[in-house]
């Protein structure tokens, strides 16, 4: 069985654990930090620190991207199973990498279709791993003036992968 399958805890040969319950053991903490290494649209290798956390609403997984002051960042939450948190975790960040949202242009970046997902930032939004101020987002939008367009902020540890 591999983690892309389903979202179950294997404890040892033929035994499974149900999500019903909370896990009481805290054994499973001295394997965080973690390095994890995935590969994006464009075939590039992107190493992220994954971590753990056990929260008062349940365990927390986070994914940032290493070495880099603005790149990728990964949330996802589980209120039962620290497995099913980390499963999350891996699936929102295959599907983060499969698709680029950027291009890089003789004028700066620009998106490579009518859409975009990434995540805030004190001065701009972090898109496909690169640092986009909102001077230069201001520049990217302003080729769609008279468009529409629909603005939606969502707790990333909640959203569905």
């Amino acid at each position: 069985m591999t983690m892309d399958d389903e979202p179950h805890d294997w404890i040892g040969d033929d035994d499974w654990i149900d999500d019903d319950d909370r896990i009481d053991d805290d054994d499973w903490l001295d394997e965080f930090p973690m390095v994890e290494t995935y590969t994006d649209s464009a075939g590039n290798r992107r190493e992220f620190d994954v971590d753990l956390f056990d929260t008062p609403g349940g365990y927390l997984a986070t994914a940032r991207e290493r070495d880099r002051e603005h790149g990728y960042e990964f949330q996802a939450m589980a209120e039962v199973r620290p497995s099913r948190a980390l499963w999350t975790l891996r699936t929102k960040i295959r599907k983060g990498l499969a698709i680029r949202y950027l291009e890089r242009t003789e004028f700066g970046w620009d998106f490579t279709h009518d859409e975009a997902e990434g995540h805030i930032e004190l001065d701009g939004l972090v898109i496909d791993g690169e640092f986009i101020p909102f001077e230069e987002l201001a520049r990217m939008l302003a080729v769609y003036e008279g468009f529409r367009l629909r603005l939606q902020i969502t707790d990333a540890s909640r959203e569905d992968p």
